[in-house]
């Protein structure tokens, strides 16, 4: 049923993505494989299954398209489309600098439209950052690429040794508080990605290493526009919103935060900038599917022996004579589904038993 080209990508330890190809369609699209042993029949498969259906019903410009779905053995799969894209923390990090406002603002608006969407049909995404985020090269567009399929972040615990990096993956109030994760949790981490896109530092590892302040400190950021002065006063308070401690003081919803968004107006004027001239010089050059050197003979997917590739280690997007910097993988505290805080000797932190 589909041929497999190369591996992409790795997520969550045990989800690995592979570009593949769609017999008898032709086309290309990505296959994502869950190697986690899940029984058939067993609670964690049907509520694959339920979240899976549900996405596939989804249908939103900045979604990927989910396509198919299955199990083989006690491996669960699911396709999504292909595109032509990389990670907003490939793109930072290429780059080497912030966003300009006009990409944050668009980022903004496709992603916090794409999450209302999402919260409107009652599901919850759990995984918004740089790495679940992309951007579509040849459509010019932001996206959520990635899906926390069988995230149940009821059962994350914070201990007391490991690495503050991790922790950033998950790391809300909500998760301090052994409070449910609801869609006000969603916009926290959108708050989150939005400050770290507007200024290129990620506000969670700051918290992740404070671990040991009480929730107000932890989650006392400074406002991006004091990082990167050229953030417009609404864009900053806006994000400063979304990033509240307490989940009543964020927005409503994700459609509040974009009518707050369009009512503070725009108010500024960006001019091209030689960070806007390379950023631009590196999109028109990159193409995921370039410079792989693939077999001569394509297999086909043999579900009882797919394993690991040489590397486990997650790919990288390829450009010409550039090689991006590596997916963070996860860690195998997270994989167990226990992340861990980094040591402090007055640490007081709530456990969830």
């Amino acid at each position: 049923k589909y041929v497999a080209k190369r591996q992409l990508r790795t997520r969550h330890g045990s989800v690995k993505v592979y570009l593949a190809v769609q017999r008898g369609f032709g086309r290309e699209i990505e296959l994502r494989i869950i190697d986690g042993g899940v029984e058939e029949r067993s609670e964690e498969y049907l509520r694959f299954c339920r979240e899976v259906k549900l996405l596939a019903q989804l249908d939103h410009p900045s979604l990927v398209k989910v396509l198919d779905f299955g199990r083989a053995g006690t491996r669960i799969w699911y396709t999504t489309e292909f595109r032509n894209a990389l990670s907003m923390q490939a793109l930072l990090e290429r780059v080497g600098s912030p966003l300009t406002t006009d990409e944050v603002l668009e980022v903004a608006h496709s992603i916090g439209s794409a999450l209302d969407h999402i919260h409107t049909k009652g599901h919850l995404h759990r995984d918004i950052n740089a790495t679940s985020i992309f951007y579509d090269v040849d459509n010019k567009r932001p996206y959520i690429a990635e899906f926390a399929l069988l995230k149940d972040c009821s059962k994350y615990k914070i201990t007391r040794q490991g690495d503050a990096s991790a922790l950033t993956r998950i790391l809300t109030p909500e998760l301090v508080m052994a409070t449910p994760y609801t869609a006000k949790t969603d916009l926290f981490m959108f708050g989150a990605l939005l400050y770290q896109l507007a200024t290129n530092v990620n506000p969670l590892l700051q918290a992740a290493e404070g671990m040991g302040s009480d929730i107000e400190e932890l989650f006392d950021f400074k406002g991006p526009d004091k990082i990167n002065p050229s953030i417009p006063k609404y864009l900053n308070n806006a994000i400063m919103k979304l990033l509240a401690p307490q989940p009543e003081k964020r927005f409503a919803s994700a459609q509040e935060f974009l009518q707050a968004l369009d009512e503070g107006g725009v108010d500024y004027q960006t001019e091209a900038s030689s960070i806007e001239a390379e950023r631009a010089a590196v999109l028109a050059q990159f193409d995921s599917s370039a410079d792989v050197a693939l077999p001569e003979e394509q297999e086909e997917l043999n579900w009882d022996n797919l394993g690991a590739p040489e590397s486990d280690a997650a790919p990288t997007a390829t450009m010409k004579q550039v090689t991006a910097p590596p997916e963070p993988e996860e860690t195998k505290e997270e994989k167990a589904e226990e992340v861990a805080a980094p040591p402090q000797s007055q640490a007081n932190i709530p456990t969830r038993q």
